[in-house]
């Protein structure tokens, strides 16, 4: 199977912009489409996007395209969701079948939750949901890009609410090998892409200092912002639909961007 990129810069194999094109001119001569795998997003904070309004309508766009796209061809299509999306109140482990959350604040998330049903109803659609990704070129604004430049500069990582607040890394390099096997062997509907493990942000940032080998942290008794938001995904569905496990702890993908 022949596999080609598409994006708006130079070095994909099809320049183009999804929120900007017609859904025609995005087969771009292609005979057969065999599977679509849709990864892009207009995400508000970025280099290209900061309004999160703005970014929501146009990942509207952008879904609406790519999934038109897939239905014209009846093609395969795995579209990259985030866990973000579920309710997350409670210290459990949530699985692909819990409840989403309709209440979500930003416009951003709201699009993405959009996008998430409209590719889950699709017959031949796989939503990979993924818990928090790492990985080279990692946002310097994520906590763990914050934690690396502070350990970097010898400086003190303060984390709030003592610390206590969960996040799940998972590596880039184990979401790719998730969506491939997604392509070789369809199982239709949603699925997690997590470690299935928490850390907390006080771990974390001694992880960083101790890898590096400078920083310090300190905890603070003020309250964090994230407070209550707990980051616990079950990988049951991965493991027995498509023979998946993370094989990249984090200290590896941590080693991986320093």
């Amino acid at each position: 199977m022949d596999v080609l990129t598409v994006g708006r810069s130079p070095e994909n194999d099809i320049v183009a912009d999804l929120a900007g094109m017609s859904v025609d001119r995005l087969k771009y001569g292609v005979d057969r489409l065999d599977a679509i795998v849709h990864c892009a997003a207009a995400v508000p904070g970025s280099s290209v996007q900061n309004d999160d309004a703005e970014s929501a309508g146009l990942t509207e766009i952008m879904d609406h395209n790519v999934l038109s796209l897939a239905e014209q061809n009846e093609c395969d299509v795995v579209y990259l969701s985030g866990c973000s999306l579920y309710h997350r109140s409670e210290p459990r482990f949530l699985e692909e079948s819990d409840l989403l959350n309709h209440d979500l604040k930003s416009h951003y998330l709201r699009a993405k939750l959009k996008g998430d049903l409209a590719f889950c109803g699709y017959r031949r659609g796989t939503v990979v949901r993924v818990s928090t990704p790492v990985g080279v070129g990692i946002s310097p604004k994520s906590a763990l890009g914050l934690f690396i430049a502070l350990a970097r500069e010898n400086r003190e990582i303060k984390v709030y609410g003592h610390g206590k607040r969960e996040q799940d890394y998972i590596d880039v390099r184990d979401v790719a090998t998730l969506v491939r096997k997604c392509i070789q062997n369809p199982q239709y509907g949603a699925v997690n892409a997590a470690s299935g493990k928490f850390v907390t942000m006080a771990d974390l940032a001694s992880l960083v200092c101790k890898m590096i080998g400078r920083g310090s942290v300190k905890l603070s008794d003020v309250e964090d912002p994230n407070a209550g938001i707990y980051s616990r995904y079950s990988i049951q569905r991965a493991k027995k639909c498509f023979d998946w496990i993370p094989s990249i702890q984090l200290p590896e993908s941590v080693g991986s961007i320093i």
